[in-house]
């Protein structure tokens, strides 16, 4: 009774061997793959594996199967092979890729669980039923209307007209020669047109002059796109030609002529007008905030001709205004924050203050600073009124007191009193020295000031610290 429970027991341990065994041998038979010994390396993009199966490696063919792809990998490896050249009669799905190169080269790729294998033959010959289609055959009256499309293109290119469009050749054939639509269509898809010259020739002219103005102008995406879909049936025709326009150069162009317009009429152009005009015309198209800066940036435009214009315009009208400002400095403080929001640079606003000659009324007559790595620390003095004020660029605490005790144009050294501060039986003091001043302060201690030529810039600074 015990001999058929020995014979199960041997039949499941053979079984189990034999498992074991075929196991172990196509583990021996997978190895990392290393490009450098496949013998058509350079006939394919370089991939990489650590888990292959090498079936057939010579120099006809390639049979090879990876077993850690993923679907992405895979739809990354076949864009390569198709710009390796692999773009001959593709045939393709989710899960197989089949291609030729120009010089005959088959490669074929299948995929399915992580497993990607590849089968590269160079020496495959393609079916008939690989070929391109025929042309069909014409018509007389065919034959006749793509003759006529044919000649009717040549003898408009470079002849007055310069392009004609398929739109355009469509109507010809059906108002002036008198063809039906479907023959009229026919033509247009079957003759042997340059499409690609007059479409560039088109763009060309549309991007050189405006046709109401004659001036040479600048024109966004969405108007090429708008004309192309109006006169080019089908996209091919144009697509190279549009991708090849150098959006940014003519951005830049179109700046330019802005700029221009503006100065002749007499009013301001700013970079913030500039991109307002750029963002509603081509941001929608695809341009990014930084591309649409470079065309600003980059352009051969006199932004700082352009703030000095501004900031004239702007001191004048603030003084001539109802609006009334308790200083001058302050109104100055309030022209700089308005022209740096219209796109101005800190330099240029400044450049444009010096070249403009605006130089407000100040309350106070010295100045003076202490820069540190970090921030700058100010004093200025009104002597008339024997006042002071202190403040910093590193927070918003501004200072204000009286100078008591003695005068501090003949260099004395000065107390200075808090309006606020309780010192508490501690003092401060300035002294103003030939070319800076020193400060003590409550503790003693002392440091040196430069002093400041003009001291209503310091007081703008502080205007602007105090609108903060």
């Amino acid at each position: 009774m015990k001999k058929p429970f020995i014979l199960i027991c041997i039949f499941v341990l053979v079984i189990t061997l034999s498992l074991t065994l075929i196991c172990c041998n196509s583990e021996e038979e997978k190895e990392s793959l290393v490009w450098e010994e496949i013998i058509l390396k350079d006939l394919l993009p370089k991939i990489e594996s650590d888990d292959c199966w090498i079936i057939t490696n010579n120099e006809d063919t390639l049979y090879v199967s990876l077993y850690d792809k993923t679907e992405n990998d895979v739809e990354a490896y076949k864009l390569l092979c198709k710009e390796f050249g692999y773009n001959i009669n593709i045939k393709e799905d989710e899960y197989t890729f089949e291609a030729f190169n120009q010089d005959g080269a088959r490669l074929k790729m299948n995929y399915i669980l992580n497993s990607l294998t590849i089968d590269l033959d160079i020496n495959y010959k393609q079916d008939d039923s690989n070929d391109e289609p025929k042309e069909p055959e014409h018509t007389e009256e065919q034959a006749f209307a793509i003759a006529c499309a044919e000649d009717v293109a040549e003898e408009f290119y470079g002849n007055g007209v310069d392009w004609v469009s398929p739109t355009y050749m469509q109507e010809y054939l059906i108002d002036v020669e008198g063809y039906e639509l479907d023959i009229a269509k026919y033509a247009v898809e079957h003759a042997n047109i340059n499409w690609s010259k007059h479409v560039k020739r088109n763009i060309t002219e549309i991007l050189s002059y405006d046709g109401y103005t004659s001036v040479p102008c600048w024109i966004s995406v969405g108007d090429v796109l708008d004309m192309l879909e109006e006169e080019w049936i089908d996209t091919i025709y144009y697509e190279d030609e549009y991708d090849a326009i150098n959006w940014i150069s003519q951005g830049q162009y179109f700046i330019e002529s802005l700029s221009e317009t503006y100065s002749f009429s007499n009013d301001y152009f700013n970079k913030n007008r500039a991109f307002e005009i750029l963002f509603d015309q081509v941001y929608p198209d695809g341009f990014s905030y930084d591309e649409l800066m470079s065309m600003i940036n980059e352009s051969d435009v006199d932004w700082e001709e352009h703030a000095i214009d501004r900031i004239n315009y702007l001191w004048e009208e603030n003084n001539t205004s109802d609006i009334q400002w308790s200083t001058q400095p302050e109104m100055l403080a309030h022209i700089k924050e308005q022209m740096s929001f219209e796109g101005f640079t800190d330099d240029e606003i400044k450049e444009a203050i010096e070249q403009a000659g605006i130089e407000p009324d100040c309350e106070y007559d010295y100045a003076f600073v202490k820069h540190t790595n970090n921030y700058d620390l100010y004093f200025l003095f009104d002597v008339d009124n024997n006042r002071y004020v202190y403040f910093g660029t590193n927070d918003t605490y501004v200072e204000e007191g009286s100078v008591v005790s003695a005068d501090l144009e003949l260099g004395e050294k000065v107390e200075l009193v808090s309006d606020t501060t309780d010192d508490d039986g501690y003092h401060q003091y300035f002294k103003k020295n030939t070319e800076n001043g020193t400060y003590y302060d409550y503790y003693g201690y002392s440091y040196t000031y430069t002093l400041y030529t003009s001291p209503w810039e310091v007081a703008v600074i502080l205007a602007e610290l105090k609108n903060s």
